[in-house]
């Protein structure tokens, strides 16, 4: 499972898996920056 931090807008499938890793990796830099990472 997944949440999903864009609101409540729908994105067609082929879509999805991009923005899952645009914001996976913008998590990443964020707790890097955080953890000193």
């Amino acid at each position: 499972s997944y949440v999903v931090y864009l609101g409540a807008h729908s994105h067609p499938t082929t879509a999805a898996a991009d923005i899952q890793q645009i914001v996976t990796n913008s998590h990443h830099q964020l707790l890097g920056s955080i953890l000193g990472g």
